[in-house]
């Protein structure tokens, strides 16, 4: 006969759903990203914790935004704009800041004016064209859908990082001794 492991199970600290103030638990981050689009968490997993899966569900949802925003492109332009966001979107950091986004200038922490900011190494539309395997004229004709990709999945992970800021907030009381004592 199988011991029911249940009552040792609940019992036991692992099985704590419980909101805690200074602990954030994995039941808290799934949560949090309840709370965000599908397209936003699918991006922030493929980004920030790598998950294959949510790469491809990145992919398929942003194909399909595209395809309703730009109706005429072909799907071999579709795939390659979607593919190549993705690409820079997940990319290597930037070379000149080394991702940090600042630099240091003197005693000055300024913006890095290489990505302005964005932490991703920047691509030329040559270095895009030959990516995606398309015309340098097409590359740089349509080079304002693949801005709106990006921006749009930029905005869509700031609204995810937003939201598990809210979400995840925790109250953190210092002890501070009081004067006098």
């Amino acid at each position: 006969m199988m011991a029911n492991l249940r009552e040792p199970y609940a019992a036991s600290s692992l099985a704590s759903l419980a909101w805690s103030e200074t602990q954030e638990k994995a039941i808290d981050r799934v949560a949090a990203s309840g709370r965000a689009s599908t397209l936003g968490v699918a991006l922030w997993k493929a980004r920030y914790m790598l998950e294959a899966d949510a790469y491809l569900l990145a992919r398929s949802l942003l194909r399909l935004m595209y395809i309703k925003r730009y109706r005429s492109d072909s799907l071999l332009v579709v795939d390659a704009f979607v593919n190549q966001a993705l690409i820079e979107f997940t990319a290597t950091p930037c070379v000149e800041c080394n991702g940090t986004g600042e630099r240091m200038v003197d005693d000055h922490l300024l913006i890095c004016n290489v990505c302005s900011g964005s932490r991703l190494r920047r691509y030329s539309d040559q270095e895009r064209a030959r990516c995606m395997r398309l015309s340098y004229a097409i590359t740089q004709a349509f080079g304002y859908k693949l801005r709106w990709l990006l921006e749009t999945m930029q905005s869509e992970d700031a609204a995810v990082n937003r939201q598990m800021n809210i979400e995840l907030e925790r109250v953190v009381v210092i002890d501070s001794p009081v004067m006098g004592d």
